[in-house]
């Protein structure tokens, strides 16, 4: 509604109205006295930054430890704890702080102590870690909307009060800062880990939201770490450390082929049931189990590392799998069938080690230098694969018992279908000579010594063969095997 033009308006004290004469005068007069009068007010009106101004152990509710004049207190005041300290500070809340974001940007060390410190989304970043000093949080945090913890800075973050919600808000990690999470955490949004390092330093550390993995680096801290949440993963993401580390709650790979690069020192434990249309490679010189029956249906690959599978169907409907140089498959499971019994296994450089376990795969290539490693001892275990094909590479077959050109002892390989002379002069079974044979049971087998060889094959020709050598076994083991050749 528009104020009446009254040319004789008069001021309360009796003196003509300054501001008379038109409405339109009038009206913009009093709007500039409004804001004038708002940006006075004090509290929450209007954003603005304070920056921590005592080089002290201080309290945060003093208004001369804040260069602002006041304290920040406000959803839209912004805390700075910068440059001006000269040695580690403490700061005691004197009670519940609200703040709109919080930046350390020191080169020395802060920490926050007392009641609960509550941050509320005022745009961009609100926990920024900008410093090489490191910041502790000892108190409550919470956060009162969806937020973002930020920074490149060297300084580490450690966050050792409850981290909470106002209401199922998450909470996503940016920037190449570390932040370390030490308490029974209440966090119902969930955490995403884009960038940068997460140190688990508790079992329920993550919260109870849905645990999102789309980079960076999660880490157990303090010791072995069983993180139960279910965790989605929407990208490549390396797991440190080294203490032990379980996820067991339900991991997601959606459809694409996601890179887990483990570098743990430690055991890695993937105990959820790991599924999705995606693929999953595994890199990095860790050691990562699978404990559990799997259901992605992607290709698997490793291509650093050991890849254990400990669990029947553990890798049940992968499509395919790739051992890349450095990468080894490791049998571990006592009972059952691991992998799926028609996915082709291709030898690109990498080592497949049955730990005289049993276990079919579809059809083997051969592709670059590999080997395959026996168990040694033991209960003996079957290796049978569908075809054999070499498009590059020797193969290395270790462990390996038994009389050549006859069927082993211990754990033994069978290829379905002959895999041809290419094939076959490429393997070499270790402590035996380069090659091997193809018997009628499906085994492959080393070749004799060529002086063995000869031996054998005059036997084979006294028994009437056809030049199979190892029908004459009986015959040869009866000879001495010092038998001189001629010349």
């Amino acid at each position: 509604m528009r104020l009446r033009n009254n040319s004789k308006r008069k001021h309360l004290c009796g003196r003509p109205d300054p501001y008379s004469g038109s409405d339109e005068q009038f009206e913009k007069h009093l709007a500039l006295i409004v804001l004038a009068a708002l940006w006075i007010l004090p509290g929450d009106i209007h954003a603005a930054t304070f920056t921590w101004n005592l080089d002290a152990d201080g309290n945060w509710n003093v208004n001369g430890n804040w260069n602002h004049g006041g304290i920040p207190n406000g959803a839209s005041h912004d805390a700075v704890l910068g440059n001006i300290i000269t040695a580690p500070r403490i700061i005691t809340l004197g009670q519940d702080i609200v703040v709109g974001s919080l930046t350390a940007n020191s080169a020395i060390a802060y920490s926050i102590t007392g009641n609960t410190l509550s941050l509320n989304t005022s745009g961009g970043s609100d926990l920024t870690q900008s410093g090489a000093g490191a910041l502790t949080i000892n108190s409550g945090l919470k956060i009162n909307s969806n937020m973002i913890f930020a920074g490149d800075g060297a300084g580490l973050v450690t966050v050792n009060g409850v981290l909470s919600d106002a209401s199922g808000n998450t909470l996503t990690k940016n920037g190449e800062f570390t932040i370390v999470l030490n308490n029974n955490n209440t966090l119902g949004g969930g955490i995403t880990l884009n960038a940068g390092t997460l140190r688990l330093g508790h079992d329920s550390a993550a919260g109870t939201g849905t645990f999102t993995l789309n980079g960076g680096t999660i880490e157990a801290s303090g010791g072995a770490r069983v993180i139960s949440v279910s965790s989605t993963i929407g990208g490549n993401f390396s797991i440190g450390g080294s203490s032990g580390l379980t996820l067991s709650g339900a991991m997601s790979l959606g459809s694409s082929t996601r890179t887990v690069t483990v570098n743990n020192t430690a055991d890695t434990t993937f105990s959820g049931v790991l599924s999705g249309s995606g693929g999953f490679t595994k890199s990095g010189t860790g050691l990562l189990i699978l404990s559990q029956a799997n259901t992605f249906s992607g290709a698997t690959t490793v291509s650093g590392g050991t890849l254990s599978i400990a669990a029947q169907n553990a890798l049940a409907s992968t499509a395919s799998l790739t051992l890349s140089s450095g990468g080894t498959l490791l049998l571990d499971a006592a009972t059952g069938s691991r992998v799926n019994d028609s996915a082709a296994l291709t030898l690109n450089g990498g080592t497949l080690s049955s730990a005289s376990f049993s276990e079919t795969f579809g059809g083997l290539t051969l592709a670059a230098d590999s080997t395959i490693t026996l168990g040694a001892g033991g209960t003996a275990g079957t290796l049978t694969f569908a075809s054999g094909t070499r498009t590059g590479g020797r193969l290395t077959i270790q462990n390996w018992s038994g009389l050549a050109q006859n069927g082993g002892t211990d754990d033994r390989i069978f290829i379905s279908s002959d895999p041809g002379a290419d094939f076959l002069g490429a393997v070499d079974f270790s402590g035996y000579a380069s090659g091997a044979s193809y018997l009628s049971s499906g085994e492959i087998v080393p070749l004799p010594e060529t002086e063995e060889y000869m031996i054998t094959a005059a036997l084979a020709l006294l028994c009437g063969t056809a030049f199979r050598l190892h029908r004459c076994s009986r015959m040869r083991d009866a000879t001495t095997t010092n038998f001189p050749l001629a010349g």
